[in-house]
């Protein structure tokens, strides 16, 4: 005959088995669920820097468009004839780009997470007029604001290479209108793509 007390045992053993099986799944499952939790925590506050981020590029293009005006009100007394007033206006323009740029820059690292080496300049320029589907919208979607940047763009790489020769008051002229309201032109899509980045946050 069967020991019911072996038998007992037996069943309480099997039992035991059951339980702890069950524990290590409820473990594993409460540590999946904690990782979840941490990698959504992690993806929302770092959406949440990037808005930040980007606020703070926009303030500093702000900022560089107000030296814009300055320097341009200074070239405008001397009639776009003294040389280091000229200067000091390609100085902003450079500034206002390079505002603009470090902007664009931080979305497609966030976003892409690479740009090529060789061509980055036009090809972050190009980037930020396209839409990706199921990643981010297009930032920008005004075809004149792109040119305007474009203008800029091409004047930053003759500011930076300038050797032994003058800046033109023409040239600097066309690059000025390019520029003089860049900041107010990209604040509606400034503003949209951060409500679509709030929104990107709250729904992950």
């Amino acid at each position: 005959m069967v020991d019911p007390a072996r038998a007992a045992r037996r069943i309480r053993l099997e039992n035991d088995k059951e339980t702890q099986a069950l524990m290590l799944r409820r473990s594993r499952a409460q540590e999946v669920g904690r990782e979840l939790a941490r990698s959504i925590m992690a993806r929302y506050i770092t959406t949440m820097l990037l808005i930040q981020e980007l606020e703070n590029d926009f303030s500093y293009l702000c900022e560089s468009a107000e030296l814009l005006g300055r320097a341009t009100f200074r070239v405008e007394a001397s009639l776009w004839s003294d040389e280091l007033d000229l200067m000091t206006l390609g100085g902003c323009l450079h500034g206002v780009y390079n505002a603009l740029e470090a902007y664009f820059l931080r979305v497609a690292k966030f976003f892409e997470n690479n740009v090529d080496q060789q061509v980055w300049h036009r090809d972050l320029l190009d980037r930020m007029i396209l839409e990706i589907p199921d990643i981010r919208p297009a930032l920008l979607t005004d075809p004149d604001v792109v040119e305007n940047i474009d203008e800029l763009r091409r004047f930053r790489h003759l500011f930076r290479n300038l050797y032994k020769t003058r800046l033109k008051a023409p040239k600097l002229r066309i690059v000025y209108e390019a520029a003089k309201k860049i900041a107010d032109d990209f604040l509606p899509m400034h503003r949209a793509f951060l409500s679509w980045l709030k929104s990107l946050a709250e729904a992950v």
